[in-house]
């Protein structure tokens, strides 16, 4: 089973092709503005560690839900730790 280019953990096919095209398509700031949620910060809270508008947090978020095809922040984080792109 191939490893994973960014955890080093054993993962399937269809997961490390999956963790790569969301490499390629979620930002950097996305990102960051999930591993806040993940910290269980509001978007009041992300707003103010990252110097934006609520209305910008709001933004980022609903990106990710679509570009990794989830509905919720919990989600959105359990994918993302489930591939590697964030770290507890």
């Amino acid at each position: 089973m191939p490893k994973c280019p960014t955890c080093g953990q054993e993962v399937s096919l269809p997961d490390l092709i999956v963790a790569i095209e969301m490499l390629r398509t979620v930002t950097l700031r996305e990102l960051e503005v999930l591993g806040y949620a993940m910290e269980g910060c509001t978007n009041k809270t992300i707003a103010s560690c990252l110097g934006c508008s609520e209305h910008t947090v709001h933004a980022h978020t609903q990106r990710v839900y679509v570009k990794l095809g989830v509905h919720s922040r919990t989600e959105a984080v359990m994918l993302c730790l489930k591939l590697g792109l964030l770290k507890l």
